[in-house]
């Protein structure tokens, strides 16, 4: 008595698997058993018709709306009709906003926020953290999982203007108002020299003097140097 014939479909155990079910993205559904199929119907569980053809084993869908949806998969194979099922949820993107562009002080940081409550955050450098702390200008991102969906977002740092300002007159006579003349910056400067003319050399008569400025800073990282000149009214 020889052996009785194999029928594969005795044990066969259809399944698919799904990937980005995310709100305005395509989902793509896998069914990786089709070598043995006739012919393939899905059933996306939203309504729209029915995509049935013998070579789709790994199509899209884009759905309108968040939610969990029936999706089902008849399969003809062997002459035998065989159904796999799952519940899908689709879920909505993650929303993420650094800020919008800033400027950024020599001296200074600033802290950008990943978002909160979500599974993943790997920024422009492969950090990982949901906070990154800024220190100097340049490009930053940062894009973050939630629930397999994904979304980046990006903010330009740019260094502050250094601006150096110079008083047009002072008063030295020691009410502790004005009484001396000096330039005052916003920011750090690497080197700084203030010279100021007269014809004699001897102390100062109330009158106009001519000074100039050379003062030295980093900007995006380079050195910069600048010299400025003006007029100073001295009154006693």
């Amino acid at each position: 008595m020889g052996l009785p014939n194999f029928m594969p479909f005795l044990f066969y155990n259809p399944s698919f698997a799904v990937e980005n079910p995310c709100l305005g993205d395509t989902t793509r559904f896998y069914f990786n058993q089709f070598f043995t199929s006739d012919s393939l119907t899905w059933d996306f569980g939203d309504g729209s018709p029915p995509l049935t053809s013998k070579d789709n084993a790994h199509p899209f869908h884009l759905y309108s709306e968040t939610g969990s949806y029936a999706v089902r998969l008849l399969i003809h194979h062997c002459g035998i009709a065989d159904t796999a099922e799952m519940d899908v949820r689709i879920f909505p993107k993650p929303e993420v906003f650094l800020g919008n562009d800033t400027t950024l002080c020599n001296s200074c940081t600033l802290l950008l926020d990943g978002g909160e409550g979500m599974d993943n955050w790997l920024w422009q450098d492969g950090s990982e953290e949901r906070y990154y702390e800024v220190r100097q200008s340049g490009s930053y991102s940062v894009t973050v999982t939630q629930n397999e969906c994904a979304a980046t977002d990006s903010i330009l740092i740019r260094s502050a203007a250094v601006k150096v300002v110079v008083p047009n007159a002072f008063t030295p006579n020691g009410d502790g108002k004005n009484d001396e003349f000096r330039a005052i910056a916003n920011e750090p400067l690497v080197d700084f020299h203030l010279m100021v003319f007269n014809r004699r050399g001897n102390s100062l008569p109330q009158a106009v003097y001519s000074w100039q400025i050379t003062y030295s800073y980093y900007l995006e990282g380079a050195l910069k140097t600048e010299t400025r000149q003006g007029t100073v009214l001295l009154l006693r």
